[in-house]
């Protein structure tokens, strides 16, 4: 989950790192995505593409993620 504000009124770009995400939903505040499969623990950068072009980019994000099947 992305919140925010001013993503606008059409659905953004999501980008972690170079791989472009699956948007479940956005609004004005909040964009959801889906995390690739494979996905490992790590620091990566996000850039957030809104329709009026306005790029936002972050590499705030970590994933500590669980070890499935383990």
């Amino acid at each position: 989950i992305i919140s925010g504000r001013d993503f606008g009124t059409t659905s953004p770009t999501v980008m972690l790192a170079e791989q472009s995400l699956d948007v479940a939903y956005f609004s004005e505040q909040e964009i959801v995505v889906n995390l690739p499969r494979g996905l490992t623990s790590g620091t990566y950068a996000v850039t957030v593409i809104t329709s009026g072009h306005n790029r936002i980019s972050s590499n705030l994000f970590s994933a500590s993620l669980p070890d499935i099947g383990q």
